[in-house]
């Protein structure tokens, strides 16, 4: 795998849990739901983030790699996935804020 971007043993787009295929044209897939619903949580973090210099559209495309990370590695018997989505958001935003 490249520069960080390690899923471990699942990578999106083979996890047929991800896969949109089968859905209707009306109809969003659960990543895209969770995507959706976790994108105020992305821009939050986001923006926490934000200086002069630093690419604010970087930092929220990394906040959207770290949500999949999230969604990727999700144990619903952990806890919260938000509480969770937000730590991978947040580790993804500041490598992105500090390279």
């Amino acid at each position: 795998m490249d520069g960080g971007d390690d899923f471990g043993a699942v990578r999106v787009g083979l996890d047929p849990m991800l896969d949109p295929g089968g859905w209707g044209p009306t109809d969003a897939s659960p990543l895209e739901q969770l995507l959706d619903e976790h994108r105020d949580l992305v821009l939050a973090i986001a923006a926490r983030y934000a200086r002069p210099g630093v690419d604010t559209s970087a930092l929220v495309s990394a906040g959207v790699r770290g949500l999949i990370d999230a969604i990727v590695r999700f144990d619903p018997s952990c806890g919260a996935f938000g509480d969770f989505a937000g730590w991978w958001i947040r580790r993804r935003v500041v490598r992105a804020a500090t390279a």
